[in-house]
């Protein structure tokens, strides 16, 4: 199962996954095959509003890409404001907690503080992965991203020549990661110490998800300018899916966001498991051989050390 927490209500969530979906030739969701549900966090319908709605779109549509087996809940949030968000945290904990666990996607952030560090016990519940994104720099980065439980992600760029083939893969220009300020070095980061120092280094992984490369995305707009039909959106809403649903696939069982990480940093240079992404630069820090702060281990080959 993948939970996705997201703020407000999306409507047409369900109908323009199956307009994507059947578009790509994926499972449509329906009254046989139950893969897609919406609940509500408080159990009232929120208000809607067309920008987080069409973030909820673009995780929903790109987890269902990658995990075309799962069962995908979306949890609204009542808004935005932080208190809210966490509300839905707890009711998607307790989603996975009876499901057995599986892959929470928290594609929502603020810019991280001391008092968040308290928040950090959310992101616990035996058998859940957390996942999440940064879209920060310059020493400004994203919660709950930063989190030591929360898997954090940049984003790729891929390069394609005029006849849309693979050229290379770089590192996003639109964010970096760095050092946490107010998080301690967890275990799994051990083997980069001499990166990160005593602090929490992000991101841990990247996907494909530049702005200007972005992934394409049926959209209904919700009380906005009426459009309906094919958009590109780039941002780290496409790698926290992809990553869901990569693990999820692999059947991952960790018992944790920890557990999880430390199996992957564990293959960390291993090129059967992970592309290192060596080219690319943000905010004056460049992409190099092995973690870095641009896309960390770098981003999947497959399935292996799942």
């Amino acid at each position: 199962m993948i939970v996705i927490v997201n703020a407000f209500d999306n409507p047409p969530a369900l109908s323009d996954l199956n307009v994507f979906s059947k578009h790509f030739g994926l499972p449509t969701c329906d009254p046989t095959n139950q893969c897609f549900s919406k609940v509500y966090a408080t159990g009232v319908k929120p208000p809607e509003d067309e920008l987080w709605a069409q973030s909820a779109s673009v995780v929903t549509e790109y987890a269902h890409a990658f995990a075309p087996e799962a069962q995908i809940v979306l949890v609204e949030a009542a808004s935005s404001a932080v208190t809210d968000m966490w509300i839905a945290v707890r009711k998607a904990n307790n989603i996975l907690a009876n499901h057995g666990g599986g892959q929470m996607i928290l594609p929502f952030s603020s810019l991280e503080d001391p008092s968040q560090t308290h928040v950090d016990s959310l992101f616990t519940t035996p058998g859940v992965v957390y996942i999440s994104g940064n879209e920060g720099g310059l020493g400004f980065f994203d919660y709950p991203g930063t989190s030591p439980n929360v898997i954090c992600l940049g984003g790729s760029s891929i390069i394609r020549d005029t006849q849309g083939n693979f050229v290379r893969e770089e590192s996003t220009t639109f964010w970096a990661g760095g050092q946490s300020l107010f998080e301690s070095r967890p275990g799994y980061q051990d083997g980069i110490a001499d990166q990160v120092g005593t602090q929490r280094g992000i991101p841990d992984l990247a996907f494909a998800s530049d702005p200007i490369q972005g992934a394409i995305l049926y959209y209904t707009s919700v009380t906005f300018d009426g459009f309906v039909g094919w958009i590109f959106e780039g941002n780290v809403g496409v790698a926290e899916a992809a990553w869901a649903g990569i693990i999820n696939r692999a059947g991952s069982h960790a018992s944790s966001s920890a557990d999880e990480l430390s199996m992957l940093y564990n293959r960390l240079g291993d090129s059967t498991v992970f592309t290192d992404i060596t080219k690319g630069q943000a905010f004056g820090i460049f992409a190099k051989p092995g973690w870095d702060f641009l896309t960390g281990i770098g981003t999947p080959v497959g399935l292996e050390g799942k």
